[in-house]
């Protein structure tokens, strides 16, 4: 009996100690970290790098854990497809409850986007994960564009139809809207094929000869009176600013002629170059400028054309197409290189799929092909005024070097912010107020 307790008790014995063992081992939680990229240019472009000086980045990582803990850090580099360029390995002893900071440094051989993950494990576990996009040598961006032969043929016809619209304007006192800062107009005008398309019209009340911004929508949005910045702060306008926030045909109370769901926007009469829905956007954009300039009550040298997104990408070409408009600030723009979006699987060539396989006549490389009209980076060479254009660096709707390919093209005078590890929100009420600042040290307009 003796002899079997005690094998009963070194049994017991060693399941509790096992017990306890796996007890004290840490966890994910026990481990918090931190990862932002130092030494890069500062200021509006955070997390971007010069070319021919490395990629430098600062690991800080806290020890929560009741005891030290001796692992090894891991910091790969990834090239925009992925693959991985560059490995650091580095061990380290964690110090309980202390803060440590680990520095990487890495010098790619081209200009782009890398990811960079940072991994810290143990011999058990992977405890901490943390990640970051920059961007190295956009000075030295090299992208091509790819207009097809009649692109400006195309467009100088489409420019002739629209100016023999005769946009009947309509322009309605909304009094209800009105406040002690400014009066609200409901406008509304013919453009291509005959649609009838609206916006709001807001205009200081004390300030004769005000700059004006023409707001265009993100794709689906719909377009309201603009409020100030501290109210709005995704498209608030100053109060001193005139502003005419305009609903392209298919968006907000511009369905009259055209009311699909927004999932079938992209696509529309995508077989036609005529009557794609793009050429029409297009043509509703340029139909609000000539409104605008006809105004006597603004300044019509002080156009500014903005937007998010689809709304970014318009605002582009309209400031290739139109020489009035003074400044072009597009946020986290869409319609840019779309070879980028089919060469992986993304929302847009999901779409494009789906509608080719419903159109008899339409083949994937005539979609694409066609796409190519209204694709920004075959415009941007032609504006003339200066761009200020804002990208999250983690967006993943319109990623940020499909915006970079229009950027490298643009010959005017242009600015980039950048903001670290936001999507497609960009840079929020921040990005709103930088924007702000640099219209008004543009137009001196204080």
């Amino acid at each position: 009996m003796l002899k079997k307790a005690s094998v009963f008790i070194f049994i017991f014995s060693l399941v509790f100690l096992t017990a306890g063992s796996q007890q004290s081992l840490p966890k994910p939680e026990d481990i918090s970290s931190s990862l932002f990229p130092i030494q890069d240019i500062g200021g509006w472009q955070a997390g971007t790098f010069i070319s021919g000086k490395p990629i430098q980045l600062h690991f800080q990582v806290y020890n929560h854990f009741s005891d030290d803990i001796e692992g090894t850090v891991v910091c790969n580099f990834y090239d925009q497809n992925q693959n991985v360029v560059e490995t650091i390995e580095q061990a380290v002893l964690l110090s309980s409850k202390m803060n440590q900071s680990i520095y990487f440094s890495f010098l790619p051989k081209q200009p782009g986007f890398y990811n960079t993950k940072v991994v810290f494990k143990n011999q058990h576990a992977w405890l901490n994960v943390n990640q970051i996009k920059v961007a190295y040598g956009l000075e030295k961006w090299d992208s091509q564009i790819n207009q097809p032969d009649d692109f400006w043929e195309f467009w100088d016809q489409t420019l002739l139809k629209i100016e023999n619209i005769d946009p009947d304007y309509k322009v309605i006192a909304k009094e209800e809207l009105w406040t002690e800062d400014y009066k609200v107009f409901l406008v509304e005008m013919k453009s291509l094929h005959n649609y009838t398309i609206r916006g709001w019209y807001r205009i200081p009340r004390n300030n004769w000869n005000a700059p004006v911004v023409l707001q265009l929508p993100g794709l689906g949005n719909t377009m309201t009176v603009a409020e100030s910045i501290e109210k709005d702060s995704f498209m608030g306008v100053p109060y001193d600013f005139a502003v005419f926030s305009l609903n392209i045909r298919g968006h907000g109370n511009s369905r009259d002629d055209l009311d699909i769901p927004i999932d079938n926007y992209f696509t529309h009469n995508l077989e036609s170059l005529d009557d794609y829905v793009y050429r029409g956007a297009i043509a509703d954009g340029l139909q609000a400028i000539e409104f605008l300039s006809s105004k006597g009550e603004l300044n019509p040298e002080q156009i500014i054309v903005e937007g998010p997104s689809q709304g970014g990408g318009l605002a582009m070409i309209l400031a290739a197409l139109d020489n009035r408009v003074r400044l072009c600030a597009p946020d986290v723009p869409f319609l840019s290189d779309f070879d980028s979006y089919f060469a992986k699987e993304t929302w847009v060539s999901k779409q494009v799929k789906t509608y080719v396989a419903e159109q008899p006549n339409l083949t994937s490389w005539r979609a694409q092909f066609h796409l190519r009209y209204f694709d920004t980076k075959n415009f941007v060479e032609d504006i003339e005024c200066p761009v200020l254009m804002s990208v999250g660096m983690e967006d993943l709707t319109c990623p940020p070097e499909t915006a970079l390919v229009s950027f490298a093209q643009i010959q005017s005078p242009k600015t980039l912010v950048t903001y670290l590890k936001t999507r497609h929100t960009g840079g929020g009420k921040i990005q709103r107020q930088r924007k702000f600042e640099w219209i008004r040290q543009e137009l001196n307009y204080y």
